[in-house]
């Protein structure tokens, strides 16, 4: 997920991540920061039986 913003926004970490999270920033200045928390995945599909 981190390498796919990095690569759509053309954005920079802020600061190594920590315990999961990671800040990404706008190089230039302008954009806004966008925070990513690495969560577990969880399987949301129900078998119908």
């Amino acid at each position: 997920m981190l390498a796919f913003w990095q690569e759509a926004l053309h954005y920079a970490p802020r600061e190594p991540a920590k315990g999961g999270w990671m800040v990404l920033r706008d190089p230039d200045g302008r954009g806004p920061n966008v925070s990513l928390n690495q969560v577990p995945r969880k399987n949301s599909v129900r078998s119908k039986e």
